[in-house]
């Protein structure tokens, strides 16, 4: 057995190639530590303890990869807003401040 996903502290077998969820945590990860340049396929497969072929049976390229964190991000940040707003907001996500104080409106 070979220790692969050392960020993850998981043991796998030689030949996984991981998940999409695993390649999305530690790409959010890196993008809170040190920002989006740090959101690329290498430091990401030696992060994971991965391959870099492996990134590719999930994403076809880091823009799939980054579309997937923003999407992440918006059902996390509006999947909660009633239908109506999640609306209003679909169109202002990309900072909005008036999208925000509806969405945080009891």
């Amino acid at each position: 057995m070979r220790q692969l996903g050392k960020a993850r502290g998981k043991a796998q077998e030689a030949g996984w190639r991981g998940s999409a969820e695993g390649w999305l945590e530690a790409a959010y990860d890196a993008l809170k530590e040190s920002g989006i340049d740090a959101v690329r396929v290498m430091p990401l497969a030696k992060r994971l303890g991965l391959s870099r072929t492996s990134f590719y049976w999930f994403f076809e390229d880091r823009e799939q990869l980054l579309a997937a964190l923003l999407a992440r991000w918006r059902e996390t940040n509006t999947g909660g807003a009633d239908p109506a707003n999640r609306k209003l907001c679909g169109k202002h996500l990309r900072g909005d401040p008036e999208c925000f104080r509806v969405l945080a409106e009891p």
